[in-house]
């Protein structure tokens, strides 16, 4: 056995006894420090910190604001994680171990996983901060013409909350899937440009708005925008006659573009109604179906 070998026989047991946390983390918020102590029993062995090369190459666009990755380190020595703090430069990026990986939801987490360690063993885990819902004020249901509790459905319904996990909009994460004759077309979910941090850079206009009230002033593009629009993109595929998967009952926007696209049916798991939606939804041919997911 070589001696190259051997040291990744040796690093593959550490893995199994501790794994390997990597994040990128431009600025320092509770987000963040709940990780960090959740992983304070001896999960992990060592936290990588993104190096600034690396992100380069994986073509994130530089934000001026964010805080670099030797700083993040120095403060994060202050806390005494029970754990090593180190940089992730890009010659290391490949030697990570492909197994006890975890890294976050973000979009440079999903770059570095797609480029470094595509058929790694990695747990995702979200770093963004979520309001309780309870919180945001509530109105009336959305009302559906039917129910249903098939399991082709609830699992459909299992994959929109999987994507709307994705969102970093702490007022609200939606999933959007949509599916044509049985099979799986774009996924999508709320998500703030220019990038996902904007809501925590610039604020988010929600925060300060009853739910319900001055729909355009978001500072996300909704799921059901983005999904449709990545089938606009798509050869030789079309959304007529699809079904979409929606976690929250649409907004009034969102269900005049599915009117437009030729949405079949709107399979949702809860939220409230507002405006005339339901009736935009009815005035469109489109059929709403609550899934029951119990």
């Amino acid at each position: 056995m070589t001696r190259e070998r051997q040291i990744s026989d040796e690093s593959r047991e550490r893995a199994l006894e501790s794994g390997v946390l990597v994040l990128d983390i431009p600025v320092i918020h509770k987000g963040y420090i709940e990780l960090l102590k959740n992983h304070s029993d001896g999960s992990i062995r060592t936290l990588y910190l993104i190096g600034e090369d690396v992100i380069e190459v994986l073509g994130v666009p530089k934000e001026i604001r964010a805080v670099d990755p030797e700083t993040v380190r120095d403060l994060l020595q202050g806390l005494f994680l029970p754990f090593n703090v180190e940089i992730l430069h890009l010659n290391q990026a490949g030697k990570l171990p492909r197994i006890g990986l975890f890294t976050g939801r973000d979009e440079v987490s999903r770059r570095m996983r797609e480029r470094f360690f595509p058929n790694a063993q990695v747990t995702q885990e979200t770093t963004f901060l979520r309001w309780d819902t309870s919180n945001v004020t509530v109105d009336r249901q959305g009302q559906s013409e039917t129910e249903t509790n098939d399991q082709f459905h609830i699992r459909m319904m299992k994959l929109a909350r999987e994507e709307a996990e994705l969102s970093s909009d702490g007022w609200r994460q939606v999933g959007v899937v949509i599916v044509k004759d049985g099979v799986i077309l774009p996924r999508a979910h709320n998500t703030p440009f220019p990038t996902e941090n904007a809501p925590y850079i610039d604020g988010n206009p929600r925060d300060h708005i009853k739910a319900g009230e001055l729909g355009f002033l978001s500072g996300t593009a909704h799921g059901e925008q983005l999904a449709i629009s990545k089938i606009a993109k798509m050869k030789d595929v079309s959304s007529e006659g699809a079904d979409l998967y929606l976690t929250s009952f649409p907004c009034h926007a969102c269900a005049s573009d599915m009117g437009e696209a030729g949405i079949a049916r709107c399979f949702f798991a809860g939220g409230n109604a507002y405006l005339n939606v339901e009736e935009t939804l009815k005035a469109a041919g489109i059929k709403t179906i609550f899934v029951r997911e119990d």
